[in-house]
């Protein structure tokens, strides 16, 4: 619910998600912040008011991103966003614990 996931980010020291309510919550909330971001614009939807740091597949990860951010709900019609779901996940572990470091 939203009182409950309000209420874990009280206590936490930092946010890892994906693009979406949650990390306008942690922003709201001033909490350090990952947001994993797809096909939708991190310029444009990025944290506010917090550190924070963008994890997102795109032309400098491979080529095949190019189009990302593409506003799309999925590639080709597909409703699966290859540049989320192609993320690796060691990719998302080794840029959080930088993250981590970093904050202090």
């Amino acid at each position: 619910s939203l009182v409950e996931t309000t209420s874990v980010m009280e206590i936490s020291d930092y946010v890892v998600s994906v693009d979406s309510m949650t990390i306008h919550m942690a922003s709201a909330l001033k909490k350090p912040t990952i947001a994993i971001f797809g096909p939708t614009d991190d310029k444009v939807w990025r944290p506010y008011n917090t550190k924070f740091e963008i994890l997102a597949l795109d032309k400098n990860y491979s080529p095949k991103f190019k189009c990302r951010p593409c506003l799309n709900a999925g590639c080709e019609g597909s409703k699966v966003s290859e540049c989320l779901t192609e993320m690796p996940s060691k990719f998302i572990t080794e840029k959080t614990l930088q993250f981590i470091k970093k904050i202090g």
